[in-house]
């Protein structure tokens, strides 16, 4: 009954974002393609879906209000594989797939990424059709060192752009660290959690405060380097939130996603510092870089594991043996 209540709501509606986002509840609920198809064809004349036959395979939920700004295997009538994402025309996705597909993409050289191959767009919905990648990452397909191998690769390519000045500045005007989702939903569970006398807290969630809001030491970055945006072949996949962001984001959130929770804390800031050093250390202070990825690193790692109000004991080590030292030496260096 819940379904066709939504349905026949919709239906009736006028054109507004606010059922635009029930529609996306809607599909997310019963992932049923044939009616979201329907349904944007009426709010949107000008979206054509009849070109395309559609299998109901989500490749994964992705990021995004439910059914939109998620990705969708496709295959067209000629039985040409695509990926299909939809977004809110006009909407920070949209910019930056824009700027992906205009400015980006021209600039990669060496990491594979997927090609927009044509658009769809109208006054609400804007439809992309990406190339079709046939290996999706499989955690089992890559080893450890490959892993840290591959998020090297792709962090020194990324770094290697902010010479191109169209590219730096054409993303530096859309980032909003305090808006991303990884760094609100680690920052909430960063200051929900009950801290021992011997940390002090304020002093703590200063330090990763200055860290998020300071203008020096960014870098072009994927935005969303999570293990399940790359492959073993080298593609990197998802540029959505493609931006300019402090050095230390994409490494550390590549880093946590990739690793095991059997890794301690301090296991993933050594290999996270490991990869910044090589990737930054030519033009950013070695210290600066360990502030950085200590303070991405713990925002990351609260992020995945979600950890509530008690901290587990490795990780009140890992914030007792570095956090005042890394912020006496951010306070005298920034």
């Amino acid at each position: 009954m819940k379904f066709y209540f939504y349905y026949f709501k919709l239906c009736n509606s006028t054109v507004n974002k606010k059922r635009l986002k029930l529609l996306c509840k809607v599909a997310r609920e019963f992932e049923n393609h044939v009616l979201f198809e329907r349904v944007c064809e009426m709010y949107a004349n000008s979206c054509i879906f009849s070109n395309t036959h559609v299998k109901k395979i989500f490749i994964r939920s992705g990021y995004g209000e439910g059914a939109l700004g998620t990705y969708r295997y496709v295959e067209n009538t000629k039985g040409e594989k695509l990926f299909e994402k939809i977004v809110f025309a006009k909407s920070n996705d949209d910019k930056h797939i824009d700027l992906y597909s205009s400015v980006l993409q021209k600039y990669i050289v060496n990491i594979k990424i997927p090609l927009i191959v044509s658009v769809v767009r109208t006054n609400e919905l804007v439809i992309y059709y990406y190339e079709y990648l046939n290996n999706i990452t499989d955690k089992r397909q890559l080893s450890n060192k490959e892993k840290e191998e591959l998020l090297l690769f792709y962090l020194k390519e990324l770094y290697s752009l902010n010479n191109e000045d169209v590219v730096f500045h054409a993303y530096n005007q859309f980032n909003n660290l305090l808006e991303d989702q990884v760094v609100k939903e680690g920052l909430y569970y960063i200051r929900r959690a009950n801290y021992p006398k011997w940390i002090n807290n304020e002093s703590l969630l200063k330090f990763i405060n200055d860290v998020l809001l300071t203008k020096k030491h960014i870098t072009l970055s994927h935005g969303d380097l999570s293990y399940k945006n790359f492959n073993k072949d080298g593609y990197l996949w998802d540029w959505d939130r493609a931006g300019v962001y402090p050095v230390g984001f994409d490494l550390a959130w590549g880093v946590v996603s990739s690793f095991e929770e059997k890794d301690s804390i301090n296991d993933i800031y050594q290999i996270a510092l490991r990869i910044g050093k090589n990737v930054y250390s030519k033009n950013i202070c070695e210290k600066i870089i360990q502030c950085n990825v200590f303070v991405f690193i713990l925002i990351c790692y609260f992020r995945k594991y979600k950890i509530g109000k008690n901290i587990p004991e490795h990780v009140l080590r890992f914030i007792k043996s570095r956090y005042r030292k890394m912020y006496n030496i951010y306070m005298l260096i920034k």
